[in-house]
């Protein structure tokens, strides 16, 4: 299956469970499927979006060093980013428009990144008139270029979960 079509299928599978879990009471069990969901959803929706960037057009793919996403959220546990940054990688690789280097690493030769990616993600929660907690993520992506230390792409994307009560 090409990178395309997986990546719709994957956005797809992601879609219908964060539109399952959203209109849901939660528990737990709820709160984790919509965690992995979502950190699907934001991995493959986010690399999509990456591939429009000028950065990637020309010749050799540049070679991306893995910045750090910042998690600001109390529902999103350390190995849930870690998945994330996992999944961002390996899309990115798979694409074939971009040489990935894990942190801190080198290839042979010397070569240092061309680009870094780093971002953040925001939880907000906020009670609604009907009594209903709106828990929303905000997803965002920076690729900077090392050399002239502009950001050359950015993207957000906003995920939204809905539980009763409070």
């Amino acid at each position: 299956m090409n990178v395309a079509r997986r990546n719709f299928v994957v956005s797809a599978v992601a879609a219908c469970l964060v539109a399952f879990c959203a209109g849901c009471r939660t528990n737990q069990a709820d709160e984790r499927q919509f965690v992995k969901a979502m950190m699907v959803d934001f991995a493959s929706s986010m690399v999509q979006k990456m591939m429009s960037c000028p950065c990637f057009r020309g010749g050799k793919p540049p070679f991306m060093a893995m910045g750090q996403i910042r998690n600001d959220t109390s529902l999103v546990g350390l190995d849930d980013m870690a998945t994330l940054t996992s999944l961002i990688s390996k899309e990115l690789a798979d694409s074939g428009t971009v040489r990935i280097l894990p942190s801190g690493e080198f290839p042979t030769g010397g070569q240092k990144p061309d680009l870094v990616l780093q971002g953040k993600l925001v939880q907000r929660d906020s009670l609604r008139e009907d009594g209903r907690r709106q828990r929303d993520f905000t997803f965002e992506l920076s690729i900077v270029d090392l050399a002239s230390g502009m950001q050359v792409w950015r993207g957000k994307k906003v995920v939204g979960m809905l539980e009763d009560g409070w």
